[in-house]
């Protein structure tokens, strides 16, 4: 899309006599152009679940920074008409205050990974991927991814796959929620998603 507008562009260049305009055309107007485009790809936000509402660009949210252990939650509301930023745990004083890109709270690292590289076209170096307990935090995510999964295969009503014990239960659903409220809370992760268990 990008190539054939330059190219759309450079034809009608060429039918411009006028060397100079057709200079500041291909050099100064077409690149601005396509600095909107790059920036629209990179920093724009899908205003509600999927995209609901559109997508928007949002400069001051478009700041803040990942983690995969975010401090802060984003949505769009709807009433007012703008992305809302909201803390999930205690911010210190001179905390950057930093979202997660993309579902990843419980996600291991490799999954993680890959979310933020296809989406973003980056390698995550924050604490839960590469500090001092990345170990311990990714023995929890496994857990938690685990019983996510295990949660949507009884919700879907899918026998048991892969070996995992699927609950045939309400109270052992309830059960395997409450595990992963746990492994949540040792996590410090509790936002938003907390509704999704």
């Amino acid at each position: 899309m990008h190539f054939d507008y330059r190219i759309n562009a450079i034809k009608e260049c060429q039918k411009i006599t006028d060397v100079r305009l057709a200079e500041h055309l291909l050099h100064k107007i077409i690149p601005k152009n396509i600095n909107r485009i790059i920036t629209f790809n990179t920093d724009a936000v899908r205003m509600g679940e999927n995209g609901k509402y559109g997508t928007g660009l949002f400069p001051l949210f478009s700041r803040l920074n990942h983690s995969c252990n975010a401090n802060v939650h984003h949505s769009y509301n709807v009433t007012i008409g703008k992305e809302t930023v909201q803390a999930t745990r205690q911010i210190n004083k001179g905390d950057e205050l930093v979202t997660a890109y993309g579902l990843t709270a419980w996600r291991t690292k490799d999954q993680r990974a890959e979310i933020l590289e296809q989406g973003w076209n980056f390698s995550c170096a924050c604490k839960a991927c590469a500090g001092p307990k990345a170990a311990k935090i990714e023995e929890r995510r496994g857990g938690m991814f685990e019983i996510d999964q295990i949660l949507a295969t009884y919700e879907a009503g899918f026998p048991s796959l892969f070996g995992w014990g699927v609950p045939t239960t309400a109270q052992q659903a309830l059960a395997l929620a409450e595990e992963m409220l746990d492994l949540l809370r040792e996590e410090g992760i509790i936002d938003f998603q907390v509704a999704e268990v």
